[in-house]
């Protein structure tokens, strides 16, 4: 079955609840508007990192979520961004998967903080995998700093993933990074990907963009460059199948070798 994505790249205004969540939300109509059955938001899309105030933005997930969920009911569309939430005394930043139903289909607690932004002192870190079921397969998702640990991308694959959203945050200095990563879960798990950065100043910082999506081969179907955009893409679920049968990566695999690494001979 195929599905057509989408991807908003937008800038997020620290702080700025209001304003980032009317840009979100007109991304999510026009993508509908195109026929899309998924939209991926940037991470922290309602209030970027303004850390010193996490707590009120945190405060306010529940109305945001509650107007994504009004706008995934009244499109049909699946929308999956992060935002700050309270739990148990801590703020997460966590990603929330709706389905077309309007419902929460996961709640995913971004495991890997950013230490050199002090991610770990504003944070709790989340503990378990994101992984839900939709119509195309199951899809998996990694938030940002997730994206550079292959064994998370990789175990969600195991699980069944076939296609891996990324919200992300990514600083134009290694954007570079960002690009290749993209490519390297994709390749390496004969999987889709998608990967929504934001753009622009979040304070100090400038974001890099270039937003993407990716088949199973590594091959780019649209990507963005560094200002705000909307991207599309109609993604043949059948080709995950048709890359593993064509290289046969998961059939070669061999996990009790793996184990070895660094035992004596």
């Amino acid at each position: 079955m195929d599905c057509v994505a989408s991807v908003i790249q937008m800038e997020v205004r620290p702080g700025r609840v209001e304003d980032n969540l009317a840009r979100a939300l007109a991304g999510v109509r026009a993508a509908a508007g195109w026929g899309s059955n998924l939209v991926l938001l940037p991470e922290m899309f309602t209030c970027g990192f303004d850390n010193e105030n996490l707590a009120a933005h945190a405060g306010a997930s529940e109305r945001a979520l509650s107007l994504l969920s009004e706008a995934a009911a009244g499109r049909s569309v699946m929308i999956c961004g992060s935002l700050p939430e309270v739990s148990g005394g801590k703020i997460y930043n966590t990603a929330v998967a709706i389905g077309p139903d309007g419902r929460v289909l996961c709640r995913y607690r971004k495991i890997h903080l950013f230490r050199p932004t002090e991610e770990d002192r504003y944070f709790g870190a989340g503990e378990s995998p994101g992984l839900f079921p939709t119509p195309w397969g199951k899809v998996g998702i990694m938030t940002c700093y997730d994206l550079r640990f292959p064994e998370l991308a990789r175990s969600l694959c195991a699980a069944g993933a076939a296609m891996l959203l990324v919200p992300a945050q990514w600083p134009s200095v290694r954007i570079r990074h960002w690009e290749v990563l993209l490519a390297a879960r994709a390749v390496e798990n004969q999987v889709f990907v998608i990967g929504a950065n934001a753009c622009g100043k979040s304070g100090d910082l400038l974001l890099g963009g270039r937003s993407a999506l990716l088949s199973p081969w590594g091959r780019i179907l649209k990507r963005a460059g560094a200002r705000p955009a909307r991207l599309s893409a109609r993604l043949d679920m059948d080709e995950v199948e048709r890359a593993r049968k064509a290289v046969p990566v998961w059939e070669d695999r061999r996990p009790a070798a793996y184990g070895k690494a660094g035992t004596e001979q």
